[in-house]
């Protein structure tokens, strides 16, 4: 297979490209983050793989839906976690930020700007462009970032639950 050379500002400006990039590669340390919180509060240890490998092919949304649960059910025996919800509008305002971009097109709208136009098809069939700026995309990078510094936060409090709780 030939290899694909891309040159330079395509298929978007380079500096778009590199701040989705950015986006991109922050994602796995808040899935990572959120995995290790759902083990802690399952009772495992840090280093143990098996909260990462249970959760490993379980969607993003399942593995929220699982964290703010476990955080509800034990925040009246644990006051560490009495502000999971602070955690959890965190962890989704990045998710519906990092969506926008990663599961959308993203492309030049022919007045020199860039638009991302998400695809509807609930009943009814939609694609609305909606203009792109590269300071919203950071500001998506720093929700990432934000969400993941928040749960890290909360494992460290989280060494005193044991599997007994």
């Amino acid at each position: 297979m030939e290899r694909l050379e891309f040159e330079s500002g395509r298929p978007l400006p380079d500096e778009y490209l590199l701040e989705l990039g950015r986006m991109m590669a922050m994602w796995p340390h808040l899935e990572f983050g959120l995995d290790l919180v759902i083990g802690r509060l399952m009772g495992f240890d840090l280093h143990d793989a098996r909260p990462v490998i249970a959760f490993a092919h379980a969607n993003f949304q399942q593995r929220v839906e699982i964290f703010s649960t476990l955080c509800n059910r034990m925040q009246a025996d644990h006051i560490q976690l009495e502000n999971y919800d602070a955690v959890l509008k965190k962890i989704r305002g990045a998710q519906k930020g990092r969506n926008k971009y990663a599961h959308n097109i993203i492309a030049l709208d022919g007045s020199g700007g860039l638009a991302v136009t998400p695809i509807m098809a609930k009943g009814v069939f939609k694609m609305v462009p909606e203009p792109v700026r590269l300071s919203e995309i950071k500001e998506v990078t720093a929700k990432i970032f934000d969400a993941a510094r928040a749960l890290h936060a909360l494992v460290v409090p989280l060494q005193n639950i044991n599997s007994n709780s």
